[in-house]
């Protein structure tokens, strides 16, 4: 979608006012630094020319006043007074004039919106005692009823399952929209709160508001499953794309195997709109991914140039471009202060990769087609009837050549540069040739209708409502298993519905021994599909797990040569 977020962590951004500084203490990573929204109005220039359409900014409310040992409330999400903006942060009016500069702009403001604790010692939890869990602290994180029911860290807990805090929080809503005029709203710790209360609470903002307004939820977890789940239930209109950082974070920051970025656009399917993503790379609870990537800045450049082409709306976090790159804990340095103009080459890179997206609705809009992937390479195409885009990226070292099944988007015998790094690419029949060097990304974009993007667009739009649309294709695999205990047979899983998605419980593909220790199975498939694979075996009390790396399975519309692992 069109939509360029930028969180600003209102504390660590810019000092606009030292007026409303009383505890200020910069070498305290802990402490206020005496950011405010005074200081974000100074940047709308900035924030305009880096290409950016929304700004999200962290909660304003009138958080605990004092210091919780030896942690302030710097961050926002310790509220006191759900209806109040922090006095550090600025007043009302200051806050009613920075929605009213960014429309004036063209931009949108999101603010972020806790419902799932109230601040320590917080007056709310004293005065209505029954608005609140009387529970401990959450002790067992994978218990999803006492992550719902249970403090964090101590944290009042709202009991939002009760109609009274469902009214009260509807009522916070009114008082923000109604007060400031937001075009949306944070939903934050999706995972702590019942999807019933967030089914009410959306259905109920979009229903006074209208579809066009965010309800973007935190929903932390990396299975695409769970985050297609939580968003049909819970009726929201956007989630963070948490699957696809944690991949890009295996893929481009810690070197691993190119072909998991495959594999994990393949579950897109699963979403209602994967266009509708929040996709990112660093957030105020995660390392940064210059960390990550050990300060390889051209990991980092690559990781945006996919946020930026890839589907979804590309997700900064403040200070991205000036190349922070603090870890989280035990010390949270990922929240230092901003550095403007601390680094012009990656910041004038963002900037490049932002304008590219604003100025190609094809990678805005456009629907994303696998096109091919090994250990080190990716490729895949955004396609819109008029408008075609290919982005192809090399993690590896040395010099990649790629021929590319789509060859078809692009009139016939056309030369083509990429508009980031100088690559040239050439159409010769139904092929795309291009050669990457090592830690490069290009992107080839050509516009008017053609045909076969419209066919293609079609096909994308099948695959979205049903991935067996272009019927099944056999797949044999094949296994060599000296080291199998005796008496145990072999099972093929993985990651398609057809091999049980992961669950080593379910009815799974038994394999047929064909040797005395080989294995052999055949599986229908989706055409045109792609995903992972293993090998189990079951006890009585436990699940066998294949030790080697996953195969990786790329269907097309005929059989494919067998695929073959050693046990």
């Amino acid at each position: 979608m069109s939509e360029i977020i930028y969180f600003i962590l209102l504390d660590r951004f810019q000092d606009g006012d030292p007026a409303n500084n009383p505890d200020v203490d910069r070498r305290d990573p802990h402490g206020f630094h005496g950011g405010d929204l005074r200081g974000v109005r100074q940047r709308l220039d900035y924030l305009q020319r880096l290409g950016v359409t929304t700004l999200w900014l962290s909660p304003v409310y009138r958080n605990r006043p004092m210091r919780f040992y030896d942690q302030q409330p710097y961050h926002g999400y310790w509220p006191w007074d759900f209806f109040a903006v922090d006095p550090r942060f600025g007043t009302l009016a200051e806050l009613q004039e920075l929605a009213r500069e960014l429309h004036q702009r063209g931009m949108k403001l999101v603010l972020d919106f806790v419902v799932n604790h109230a601040g320590y010692d917080a007056p709310l939890a004293a005065r209505f005692p029954a608005w609140f869990h009387a529970t401990g602290n959450i002790t067992n994180w994978e218990d999803p009823r006492e992550r719902e029911t249970h403090r964090i860290y101590g944290l009042p807990d709202f009991a939002s399952d009760r109609p009274v805090v469902r009214s009260f929080f509807q009522a916070v809503a009114r008082h923000w929209i109604e007060a400031v005029g937001p075009d949306g709203f944070r939903l934050d710790a999706v995972k702590h709160v019942p999807t019933t209360f967030w089914a009410d609470f959306n259905q109920r903002v979009a229903a006074r508001q209208g579809g066009g307004f965010l309800l973007l939820g935190e929903m932390l977890d990396g299975d695409p499953r769970v985050i297609a789940r939580t968003w049909h239930e819970g009726r929201f209109n956007a989630l963070f794309d948490f699957p696809l950082y944690y991949t890009l974070k295996e893929v481009i920051a810690e070197g691993g195997d190119c072909r998991k970025l495959g594999s994990r656009f393949a579950e897109d399917h699963r979403y209602p709109d994967p266009r509708r993503l929040a996709t990112f790379l660093d957030n105020h609870d995660l390392d940064r991914f210059l960390a990550s990537c050990r300060g390889d800045r051209a990991r980092l450049r690559q990781a945006l140039a996919v946020l930026f082409t890839a589907r979804g709306m590309p997700t900064l976090t403040y200070g991205t471009e000036a190349g922070l790159a603090g870890a989280h804990a035990p010390v949270p340095e990922n929240r230092a202060d901003m550095r403007f103009g601390a680094d012009r080459g990656l910041e004038d890179w963002v900037r490049l990769l932002t304008w590219l997206r604003r100025d190609h609705p094809v990678l805005q809009r456009g629907w994303q087609v696998h096109l091919a992937m090994s250990p080190t390479t990716y490729a895949f195409a955004r396609v819109l009837p008029d408008a075609v885009a290919v982005v192809a990226l090399h993690t590896g070292t040395g010099t990649a050549r790629l021929s590319l099944p789509a060859g078809h988007l692009f009139p016939d015998r056309r030369k083509l540069p990429d508009r980031l790094a100088g690559v040239l690419g050439e159409v010769w029949g139904d092929r795309f040739e291009c050669t990457l060097r090592g830690r490069q990304v290009a992107v080839f974009l050509d516009r008017g209708p053609l045909p076969a993007r419209e066919a293609a667009c079609r096909q994308v739009e099948q695959l979205q409502k049903n991935p067996r649309a272009l019927g099944t294709v056999p797949v044999t695999f094949r296994l060599e298993a000296p080291a199998l205990p005796a008496g145990l047979r072999p099972l093929v899983i993985g990651s398609f519905p057809e091999l049980g998605e992961w669950n080593p419980l379910a009815r799974l593909p038994e394999m047929v021994r064909v040797g005395s220790q080989s294995w052999r199975a055949t599986v229908w498939l989706p055409c045109h599909a792609v995903g992972e694979v293993k090998f189990c075996a079951r006890t009585a009390s436990q699940t066998l797990w294949f030790p080697g790396d996953n195969l990786y399975v790329e269907t097309a519309a005929r059989p494919l040569a067998p695929l073959d692992a050693t046990w």
